[in-house]
């Protein structure tokens, strides 16, 4: 008799156990899933270095147990990649704050851009997919035809012909200097790392109002290039942009009249009907009638004599 009621107890404590069981399984599933995601700052030991979009640095240890996607499974861990990574949601309160890495990946499209749309770009040229739509947000940097590209982004892709991704970074051909020497045909871009590149400029190329009313000597700007930089330090530019252009206070817009006073009216304040367009200053449709992300129109010269290095 005993023997009986102890085989029931067990049965019931077992059945009990399976509910508990399964939420601890789902539970630790949806713990797995918090993501975090940004560029590689640093590569250290047993880790990385990741600068994130929302959280900020955070370290990231990566071990034999990390289960590596995309192209990590394949490529080493290198400075400047844009990766995604999946732990358990714990953070330590340390500085910067550490986390295990569950998982580790980094997708990307490589080709060269065949056209430029509202929208976004057409990659040509992927050794993988061949040709690909990639969607850009305003905020990234100009992508012009003809140029090459690498595009990251969180590995879904939409299976259209052909198929599309959501660009989460993208690296063009860009060079960020300061201007010296203005010549009709070009001028010196003095690099960062101090190197002396000669720039010139074509009738194709876009080309900020600065050129053209004598004030860009001395000013910092960044170039868009084809990729080429030929012997003696010298490429052809695409787009030149003066980026304290790119971030300006917004205009604030004149309230219009109602058209019956309220009994009360209260006092209007110009400063907060500001229109919300600083998301879009930066996006520049090189297809469409170049305009600088300031508002101010891009204009191009004529075809001038090639320049001697």
């Amino acid at each position: 008799m005993n023997i009986k009621r102890w085989t029931v107890l067990i049965l019931a404590l077992a059945l009990l156990c399976l509910p508990q069981a399964a939420f601890l399984r789902t539970a630790k599933a949806e713990t797995a899933q918090v993501e975090l995601y940004g560029l590689i700052t640093e590569v250290v030991e047993g880790g990385i270095l990741l600068a994130d979009e929302q959280r900020g640095e955070v370290l990231l240890n990566v071990d034999a147990e990390t289960v590596l996607e995309g192209i990590l499974s394949e490529t080493p861990l290198e400075k400047g990649m844009y990766v995604y990574a999946k732990y358990n949601g714990i953070l330590t309160r340390s500085q910067p704050p550490q986390a295990h890495a569950d998982r580790l990946g980094c997708y990307t499209l490589e080709g060269t851009v065949a056209q430029v749309t509202e929208m976004g770009a057409m990659l040509t040229g992927d050794k993988l997919f061949g040709d690909a739509i990639i969607r850009l947000s305003p905020r990234m940097p100009h992508v012009l035809a003809g140029v090459p590209i690498k595009v990251y982004y969180n590995g879904t892709m939409a299976m259209s012909m052909p198929p599309q991704v959501q660009a989460s970074y993208v690296v063009v051909p860009v060079l960020t200097g300061t201007v010296k020497n203005v010549s009709d045909n070009g001028f010196t871009l003095v690099a960062e790392d101090e190197t002396l590149y000669t720039v010139e400029v074509d009738g194709l190329t876009l080309l900020p109002t600065a050129w053209f009313d004598g004030s860009l000597e001395g000013k910092k700007v960044t170039v868009y290039y084809d990729g080429i930089i030929g012997e003696g330090d010298i490429l052809r530019s695409l787009e030149v942009v003066d980026p304290s252009l790119i971030v300006q206070e917004p205009t604030p817009m004149p309230t219009p009249e109602p058209t019956q006073a309220p009994e009360d009216p209260a006092p209007s304040d110009p400063t907060t009907d500001v229109p919300d367009n600083t998301d879009e200053q930066d996006g520049i449709n090189p297809s469409a009638a170049p305009e600088a992300a300031s508002g101010e129109v891009l204009q191009s010269l004529p075809s001038p004599t090639p320049m001697k290095p």
